[in-house]
């Protein structure tokens, strides 16, 4: 059986309705510390993904500062640049570079690219490269969402999971592969800005299986962690062909202690001659 155990939308950057997790009367469910510290908000899901409406009353601040400082971070550098999917964090959106000095920035609407050495070329590709990645902790970042959304009542089963998160173990220490899979759309005005976010839980054969699916306007997460399992199995969901280009989903899996170590984007825009009046044609992702 299937059940869901958390499910939660939020529409258009919204700051409601919110949705709180978990009580500040207790502990910390990520340290256990018995006298913690609830002054700051924990975001569930971090804030950079656009989320306003998610938090977390049981993080204290300490690990709230810990895990923002660092495996946050390198998810940060692990997904696609944040203007691909219009991503609207605690200080708006932000403005990002590509080689050459090129600034890009987006909105809900149009995707914005400065060139700073004059006119561009025909054709220009723009190559993004990500700081290094710890592909480590940016496995760890999706697993302390998941466990920032778990119900008080089924943390118990997360008790050697979280000593794991919180230490410098490397992957060796879990039960299976640390498998993700990450999809995206084509950047378009015409698709919906929402934060979709879905946590469901199976009983099976030696424990629990836990399948985390969030949407952020065109990215997709589907997260899949058992915490006593040899084998990460997880249910796709159906789907519909696309009607158009721009609603198609492309998914790939994601081993994360395989991965590599630099992430390399490239923005190939098919420009029109600036001297005449062509319109421009859409750009290629990849």
């Amino acid at each position: 059986m299937i059940e869901t155990i958390f499910s939660h939308d939020q529409i258009d950057y919204s700051v409601s309705p919110q949705h709180c997790i978990g009580n500040s009367n207790g502990s910390c469910r990520f340290c256990f510390t018995s006298s913690p510290k609830f002054k700051n908000r924990s975001h569930s899901i971090p804030e950079f993904l656009g989320n306003k409406t998610v938090f977390t009353l049981d993080e204290c601040d300490e690990c709230n500062k810990l895990f923002g400082n660092g495996i946050e971070k390198s998810l940060k550098n692990f997904l696609m640049p944040g203007w691909f999917y219009r991503a609207k964090g605690k200080n708006g959106r932000p403005t990002e570079y590509a080689a050459g000095g090129v600034s890009i920035f987006a909105d809900d609407i149009f995707i914005n690219i400065t060139f700073p050495r004059g006119i561009p070329k025909t054709n220009e590709t723009l190559e993004f490269i990500s700081k290094e990645v710890n592909t480590l902790k940016s496995y760890k970042a999706l697993l302390k969402i998941l466990i920032s959304l778990l119900p008080n009542e089924f943390l118990l089963e997360f008790t050697d999971a979280l000593h794991w998160l919180r230490s410098g173990h490397n992957f060796s220490l879990l039960t299976h592969k640390p498998i993700a899979f990450i999809g995206n759309q084509i950047p378009d005005q015409r698709l919906p800005i929402i934060m979709a976010v879905t946590l469901q839980r199976q009983v099976i054969e030696g424990g629990a299986m836990y399948v985390l699916d969030m949407r952020f306007n065109n990215i997709y997460i589907m997260f899949p962690f058992s915490t006593s399992t040899m084998t990460a199995h997880f249910r796709l969901g159906g789907g519909t062909p696309a009607d158009a280009k721009y609603e198609e989903v492309n998914f790939s899996l994601v081993d994360f202690s395989t991965a590599p170590k630099k992430r390399k984007f490239k923005l190939s825009l098919n420009l029109p001659d600036l001297s005449t009046n062509e319109c421009s044609q859409d750009p290629d992702y990849s």
